[in-house]
């Protein structure tokens, strides 16, 4: 679990195939990275919403939401950091693909949703609460 959460942007930020992470790693690897990537050559909205579908219809496999929920509260820690940061503030909207914080708001709260079983993690709660605090 911990090699895959390293390697989660792996394939969509270099040019290595799920199959060398297979051979290297592990089949097992391979699979919870294939479950943390997205096909860029679908639409942000597109992408992001087969994220939050797929989190909410995954009920058995918990590592994957854990891996995901490590990734995605390291995000949104990042970006109270810099909305509390005055030299950036609501700047940091233009460093996104999709600028819209109300669009980006959708998605982090289907991802709330869609971790919700994890609400036994201290690190999900962390999330959620920053996530209302940023998009309510």
């Amino acid at each position: 679990m911990i090699c895959a959460a390293i390697l989660h942007d792996t394939v969509e930020d270099a040019k290595v195939s799920f199959e060398s992470i297979g051979k290297i790693f592990s089949p097992r690897v391979m699979k919870l990275v294939e479950s943390q990537s997205e096909d860029k050559s679908r639409t942000w909205q597109e992408r992001k919403n087969h994220t939050v579908a797929f989190l909410k219809q995954n009920t058995t496999d918990r590592e994957i939401k854990i891996i995901t929920l490590a990734d995605k509260l390291s995000n949104i820690r990042a970006i109270k950091q810099d909305l509390d940061n005055p030299d950036i503030g609501l700047g940091i909207w233009d460093r996104f693909k999709e600028k819209n914080p109300e669009l980006q708001g959708n998605y982090y709260k289907g991802i709330v949703e869609g971790l919700s079983d994890l609400g036994d993690i201290p690190q999900y709660k962390e999330f959620a609460k920053i996530v209302f605090e940023i998009f309510d």
